[in-house]
């Protein structure tokens, strides 16, 4: 049996080192990167560096940080372990039902399944499927116990995992909520009584809140609550719509993730048609799966990496189409070409084009800016700051929360302004994108920056990079007097 366990986590290992030292892999998890790498410089979330992701991922990447090198090798080692458990985790679940090496079939199955939806890297399904793939093999341990003390005790420790899962993305409560009544629910079949229960139902709330209950009032001793519940919660309120990005996703889904849902569909019937606990056992996969996809929509603004922990369940789920194994094996010969098929997979040819680029851009704006002369990023990879080692000018250093439109209200500050401030500080290169990324600009952001590239700026390099052009641009002695034209390539221009 360890074998075909061993030979799965060394072929994941393989197949996720293709990204490990891309420092273009992801705009966010390099946003975290950067977070994490300010915490160990003083720097506090929400105060010093903007963003209304909860504060434990931020303290990851520190933790990642801390570990030496760039960064960019060490955090994709650390997601790769993570994927690696992950993977671990769904093998020993779909052991109930399957012999050891087709279980390894549908832990493969989730780490390809989650590449087409920004999970080859370390965003933040990376950790919280981890802890929900943990607390859903703890459920079915449970199960077994067939005694409701020992249930509603690892419901406890899984309450703990949901918690620490909060503190890294906040749409987790419907995985949390799902685990607390399923735990709940199994205690009652055992034969606990009502007044237990009602306890463990309190204590199951507390439980979960308690990590974030200590991070506001860690923030609430130092003097920044005001910081913190500006961010976590107020913003979310402020936040515009991303109507035209929750059709795209939608989209997207519907082609891409199409063939995950109907084979996760046949594997859940045919698991069930094996009758008694099977049929239970297919029920909470079900469940599982429908709590994952609450988490992906609860927040109304649509991403591709929410839908990271549906596709983890749809996987699992479609181990059960090796009941029969004519279609099972049909069913996974197509899951593992579809993606590469359908061009959603990155290959090593286009990381390599990646790196080469990251590479580029360094060059051109690294001789501009220094720990006092400050890189700004309006549109671009965020790595930027951390390959040129440059200062950061502002405390939004995510590019999208001064250039999208739909966040010019959640900031906590004005946007024009601050975009003001930024400028008067003198960046010694500006990094700006076409197509731009915001599905709608902030247009007040885009004209005050428009009017400096045209007075002291010139536009030094323009490399493709992730089937966009990004420009460096490096600031003028003095400003220009010819009054010439920015390039309509510019995303600046975007109407």
């Amino acid at each position: 049996m360890a074998l075909p366990l061993a030979l799965m986590l060394a072929a994941i290992l393989a197949f996720r080192a293709i990204h490990f030292g891309n420092p273009g892999l992801s705009y966010d998890e390099n946003f975290y990167l950067l977070a994490g790498d300010r915490m160990l410089h003083g720097a506090v979330p929400y105060v010093d560096i903007w963003d209304r992701k909860p504060v434990l991922l931020f303290a990851i990447y520190a933790g990642i940080r801390m570990l030496g090198g760039e960064g960019f090798t060490e955090y994709l080692f650390v997601s790769a372990l993570c994927v690696m458990a992950t993977a671990a985790f769904l093998w020993a679940i779909a052991r109930r039902w399957l012999d050891p090496w087709s279980a390894v079939l549908p832990a493969l199955a989730f780490v390809v399944w989650q590449e087409p939806f920004d999970g080859g890297g370390g965003q933040t399904g990376t950790f919280t499927n981890l802890l929900a793939a943990a607390s859903f093999w703890l459920l079915l341990r449970a199960r077994d116990l067939g005694a409701a003390r020992g249930t509603l005790r690892v419901g406890a420790l899984v309450m703990v995992l949901m918690g620490l899962a909060l503190q890294i993305k906040y749409t987790v409560v419907p995985l949390g909520a799902f685990y607390g009544c399923a735990f709940l629910w199994l205690a009652w079949r055992q034969g606990g009584g009502h007044k237990t229960l009602v306890l463990a139902f309190a204590a199951y709330i507390l439980i979960a809140l308690a990590p974030t209950a200590l991070v506001v009032a860690w923030y609430w001793q130092a003097g920044h609550l005001d910081a913190f519940v500006q961010a976590n919660v107020t913003s979310l309120f402020l936040r515009g719509s991303l109507a035209g990005g929750r059709v795209f996703v939608v989209r997207y889904i519907a082609v891409i993730g199409l063939p995950l849902v109907i084979c996760g569909a046949l594997g859940l019937m045919r698991i069930a048609r094996d009758g008694g606990e099977n049929r239970a056992l297919s029920a909470w996969i079900a469940l599982w799966s429908a709590a994952g996809f609450a988490s992906f929509a609860m927040i109304g603004n649509f991403y591709l990496a929410y839908f990271q922990p549906v596709a983890m369940a749809l996987a699992l789920a479609c181990g059960g189409t090796l009941r029969d194994k004519r279609l099972g094996l049909i069913v996974f010969a197509l899951l593992a070409a579809y993606p590469f098929k359908a061009a959603v997979i990155r290959t090593p040819a286009e990381d390599a084009e990646t790196r080469h680029a990251m590479a580029q851009l360094t060059q051109a704006a690294a001789p501009h800016v220094d720990a006092a002369r400050c890189l700004y990023v309006y549109d671009g990879p965020v790595s930027l700051y951390m390959t040129t080692h440059a200062c950061v000018p502002t405390r939004f250093a995510f590019p999208d929360h001064l250039s999208n439109s739909i966040e010019q209200h959640a900031l906590g500050v004005d946007a024009g302004a601050e975009m003001s401030r930024v400028l008067a500080s003198r960046p010694g290169a500006i990094v700006t994108a076409w197509p731009p990324l915001p599905p709608g600009l902030n247009q007040t952001n885009a004209k005050l920056l428009r009017a400096a590239l045209a007075r002291d700026y010139r536009r030094t390099a323009t490399v493709d990079f992730n089937k966009r052009q990004i420009s460096v641009w490096e600031r003028l002695p003095a400003p220009r007097t010819d009054g010439q034209p920015l390039d309509r390539q510019d995303a600046l221009l975007a109407s």
